[in-house]
């Protein structure tokens, strides 16, 4: 059986503390028919002098490919380009898969996670992760049992999971090359990482699959461990644009009422009565904090009905 090619997307903007240790763990993959396309956008540190000379001390000019962006344009137009240049050479039988500069691979992660989508035949894969500081020490052990928003549901990968609150890191993914065209043109409201999930759960509903392993180090550096609560505000618009770039691409009639949550999310942020509506927004909470708990066995009708409560 022909193997099929995973073409790897990492853009790259002053990563020079971190970027060797990511660019060893991808050399040091299993899998072998693999394509690395590095985006730099523009970095001013030593970036990608270390990146080249990776290339050139370990002969990877045929599976290492480093362009540069002529001014920086951001991560989400960084990486769109980069999906530009998989869509012209790869086949319908080849996988991409998305990684950070800051990141580090298990050996293992792409075999595996070709073999599962292969196995299940999904369009799109996400997997677990161990989460680590800036000295590669452990922070959490599990994203998804730690990290992750108390109102997600890894086993409900539907659009209204994904639109209320997303959980997959852009590191973990795995799709297929030929399912390009559905995410061009990239929305410029928010991370890649939410518009490529979102994207899929409208398009193909029933094939996303997660991927019950740990397969990535994912850093946290503690600059970014939290949001000021004026950053909020501007989040939540962003994933109101987000969700009307989606509505435009895709024309799914069901993302309206996301919109419309959000709106009043952030009419109750803007609003000078939001303590009030807090309050009243806890009570209303307390009935259902057995079921925010023991989020990954709560029913789906149940999390609607919370939502419509948290969002009243």
């Amino acid at each position: 059986m022909k193997k099929s090619k995973i073409y790897i997307v990492l853009p790259v903007f002053n990563w020079e503390k971190y970027i060797l240790e990511q660019l060893f763990s991808i050399y040091n993959q299993t899998y072998s028919k693999r394509k690395l396309i590095i985006i730099d956008d523009c970095s001013v540190d030593w970036t990608s002098k270390l990146i080249k000379k990776f290339i050139k001390d370990y002969s990877l000019d045929k599976k290492v490919f480093l362009y540069k962006n002529e001014k920086n344009l951001w991560v989400n137009y960084t990486i769109e380009k980069g999906l530009k240049i998989i869509q012209k050479e790869s086949k319908k039988d080849d996988f991409v898969a998305y990684c950070d500069a800051d990141d580090i691979r298990t050996r293992n992660k792409l075999e595996k996670q070709i073999e599962f989508m292969n196995e299940t035949n999904c369009v799109i894969s996400y997997h677990d992760l161990v989460t680590i500081d800036n000295l590669n020490n452990i922070i959490n052990k599990s994203y998804q049992l730690k990290l992750i928003s108390p109102f997600c549901n890894t086993f409900s990968n539907n659009l209204f999971e994904f639109a209320m609150s997303q959980h997959v890191t852009s590191t973990t993914m795995m799709f297929k090359a030929d399912k390009i065209d559905d995410l061009l043109p990239f929305s410029n409201a928010i991370y890649q990482d939410h518009w490529t999930i979102l994207v899929f759960s409208i398009l193909y509903p029933n094939k996303i699959k997660y991927l019950n392993e740990k397969m990535v180090f994912y850093r946290r550096h503690l600059w970014s461990a939290s949001l000021k609560s004026k950053d909020k505000k501007e989040k939540i618009q962003k994933i109101i644009n987000l969700l009307e770039d989606a509505y435009k691409l895709t024309n799914k009639k069901d993302i309206k009422k996301y919109i419309n949550i959000y709106k009043i999310k952030l009419w109750n942020t803007n609003n000078h009565l939001s303590s009030i509506l807090t309050i009243i927004q806890i009570f209303l909470k307390y009935p259902f904090i057995g079921l925010k708990i023991s989020t990954k066995i709560m029913s789906y009708p149940m999390r609607k009905l919370y939502w419509f409560f948290y969002y009243s």
